[in-house]
């Protein structure tokens, strides 16, 4: 076969579908990628863009593709699997592959997620989180960055590549976006099949239907309604939602604090501080105890550190050292970026 069709031809018939460590307890091992979704989507910006500043638009924007603008496009799907129980534990869209959505999913795998599956109106909530043991992907610039990697050290995690062209290095989330082809891409409109042989007179571009933020709440049900009920041959028949609990009794890796978290994680940003403190989307942030020393020549710059889920309180850079600073509306305290977001946009339908 290798002189027939080549080597890379004859490896992937022949070499083994899996190999490596085992992993037993939840985090143990999680495997991460990215995957060019097989469905078109309509280029239009989520109805909350218009609500974010333009400096959390910019850091939010991070590795969009640039040059002409399409009204079609192909996102691409960034997930992590734990590979003990099968469970997705954190995905993401991105226009092309980049540090920034690696970083955010990192943060999905170590947290409580359900606030994104009511957003996307499932049935039961993306509860599953853990913290993060050995982290296995490929050799791709997202993830040989310098942010990706000192994110996963600061959260305890160790970080592995797989060989360059050897999908059987990280097997179970190759196999996962298989079935994400099959059972999820395959069923929606604007859909691209397999190859081009797949669908000969469908137009795939033209059938486009959804936004990204449509695409990612489909995506989000599929992964919190479905797919943990299947039963999964990997798991002997199991159904990864039972693996889950199964797996409890050998303990999971403990989750990061908030701060560190944070601090892994975050989206920097500007801001002027002042005696009341600093303010982000109108929300005010601060302590007063600690400014009289640092605001007696009036407003200065400061970095501020922004965990997109936790808005309890923000870390700003004062001097070289760190200031953690309290939301202090505490009825807000509880909303994430895009819960807080929803909230307004829907205050502002109601008000007309």
């Amino acid at each position: 076969m290798i002189s027939r069709e080549g080597y890379r031809a004859a490896q992937k018939e022949f070499s083994p579908t899996q190999h490596g460590v085992r992993a037993l307890k939840p985090g143990e091992l999680i495997e991460l990628d990215f995957w060019k979704g097989d469905v078109f989507t309509l280029s239009k910006k989520g109805e909350f863009w218009d609500l974010l500043a333009p400096d959390l638009q910019k850091k939010l924007k991070e590795g969009e593709g640039k040059g002409k603008k399409k009204t079609r496009q192909r996102l691409w799907v960034c997930a992590a699997i734990d590979v003990a129980t099968r469970m997705i534990l954190g995905v993401g869209l991105a226009a092309t592959p980049n540090a920034r959505t690696v970083i955010e999913v990192l943060d999905m795998v170590t947290r409580d997620k359900s606030d994104v599956s009511r957003i996307a109106d499932c049935k039961m909530p993306w509860s599953q989180r853990t913290g993060l043991g050995t982290i296995v992907v490929d050799t791709g610039a997202e993830f040989f960055n310098e942010e990706v990697q000192a994110a996963i050290l600061a959260m305890g995690g160790a970080i592995v590549f797989g060989r360059a062209g050897v999908p059987m290095d990280k097997p179970f989330i190759e196999r996962f976006f298989g079935g994400l082809r099959t059972m999820f891409a395959d069923e929606l409109p604007g859909k691209t099949g397999y190859s081009i042989d797949c669908l000969i007179d469908y137009d795939s571009q033209g059938m486009a239907a959804f936004n990204s933020d449509e695409l990612r709440h489909l995506l989000i049900k599929y992964i919190v309604d479905s797919y943990p009920l299947e039963e999964h041959g990997g798991l002997l028949g199991q159904r990864p939602i039972e693996a889950w609990k199964k797996a409890q009794k050998y303990g999971a890796v403990p989750t990061p604090l908030p701060r560190v978290r944070r601090n892994a994680t975050v989206l920097k940003v500007k801001r002027l501080m002042s005696k009341e403190g600093i303010r982000i989307l109108g929300i005010p942030f601060g302590d007063a105890d600690l400014f009289p020393k640092h605001t007696s020549n009036g407003k200065f710059e400061v970095e501020v550190r922004i965990d997109p889920n936790d808005l309890q309180e923000v870390t700003v850079l004062i001097e070289g050292k760190q200031v953690h600073l309290e939301n202090q509306r505490k009825d807000l305290a509880h909303h994430s970026l895009r819960t807080l977001m929803a909230a307004i946009k829907k205050n502002e339908i109601d008000e007309t």
